[in-house]
């Protein structure tokens, strides 16, 4: 299992012979940078460093959040190289990758000048691996059929028009909405996502794993969970793949937004010996968060959500594995209600639009 770390100055000498001579970095650059934590290195399972990159951050032009401006990569194998630049996307708002290191990954990008947006290389890329139709549902690939077409008109509606959805396309959706993907309330859906047979496999990889509580978040809505970009790298780019690869068109359709970027997934579980249901919260980092449910064995469970306004708050009940709820992260009041027996085991994504 690789892992990641902050690279140190007693790495100078790797640092030194993969990135600071490669792409000619001033020594005392790269020594600035390294005491900032402007350098992460990535390791095997026997610690020996299989990618690094080096990268200054700061924050971005709007001060909305952080910036990272790539200087330098390097990865024993290209999935290594990438790896470890979607590992720092998942702590910054946008990275940036110099021409130098998109040239490094030969990998193509619509971008000019001198730096690239990382999300938009890997939209080149996504897709290529882990479009394989075990991993599904049988009816989401409906549903992925569908939401592909109607966003496609839409993007090329827009420039043209100026008008969104039409009665056209609601005609085309109706073929999944109300059959097999829900709206429980405005903003709010779920859908037949992952297969059962997926559903297990990361259940079992689960097992590996040591579910901590986010010491940074309010002790209220703490829960054990597993952060993948800090335990497993590769399964964490998968897991990247797989909802790029699927979901932005959903998102494009369904909130006239297309995911940028993910900017977290976890594992977490609830069982009643440890956290038997969670408290209401915003996932304050999550414009659209989408939750898979992995397990369905357990008795319990299942999500409350406040949409806007004044109405009463909505239940979802538990859903069957492999099924994926959808909704604003950052904006609707959630929380997971209370199991009972066995143990819940979900998979989430946080992302920004």
């Amino acid at each position: 299992m690789s892992t990641i770390r902050v690279g140190k100055v007693e790495d100078i000498d790797i640092i030194t012979e993969k990135l600071i001579t490669p792409y000619y970095i001033k020594d005392e650059i790269a020594l600035g940078l390294i005491h900032m934590n402007g350098c992460l290195l990535l390791e095997d399972d026997e610690s020996k460093v299989i990618g690094c990159i080096l990268a200054a951050v700061a924050v971005n032009d709007k001060g909305t959040g952080s910036i990272a401006k790539v200087i330098g990569i390097w990865g024993e194998t290209k999935e290594s190289a990438l790896s470890i630049a979607l590992h720092m996307s998942s702590l910054v708002v946008e990275v940036h990758l110099s021409s130098e290191c998109v040239e490094y990954l030969d990998v193509s990008t619509k971008s000019t000048g001198a730096w690239h947006k990382l999300d938009m290389i890997f939209g080149s890329l996504k897709g290529k691996v882990y479009l394989d139709k075990s991993m599904y549902s049988r009816s989401f690939l409906d549903i992925k059929k569908v939401f592909t077409e109607v966003s496609d008109n839409v993007d090329s509606r827009i420039t043209t028009t100026g008008e969104w959805v039409t009665d056209e396309d609601r005609e085309i959706l109706s073929q999944v909405i109300d059959n097999t993907f829900t709206e429980h309330a405005p903003g709010v859906y779920s859908f037949p996502f992952l297969s059962k047979s997926l559903c297990k496999q990361l259940i079992q990889k689960s097992k590996t794993y040591e579910y901590v509580v986010n010491d940074c978040e309010d002790s209220a809505y703490q829960m054990p969970e597993v952060v993948l970009a800090n335990k497993d790298v590769e399964l964490y780019e998968k897991m990247v793949s797989l909802f790029m690869s699927n979901i932005p068109e959903i998102t494009n359709v369904m909130y006239a937004k297309k995911t940028a970027e993910i900017r977290s997934v976890q594992l977490a579980k609830y069982s009643p010996s440890n956290i038997s249901s969670g408290n209401w919260h915003h996932d304050e980092d999550s414009d659209l968060t989408l939750v898979v449910t992995l397990s369905d064995s357990h008795k319990g469970g299942g999500t409350m959500i406040h949409p806007y306004g004044i109405g009463k708050a909505i239940t979802i009940p538990q859903m069957p594995a492999g099924h994926a709820l959808l909704f604003r992260g950052k904006h609707y009041l959630h929380k997971g209600l209370q199991v009972t027996e066995g143990e819940r085991n979900i998979l989430v994504f946080w992302t920004v639009s």
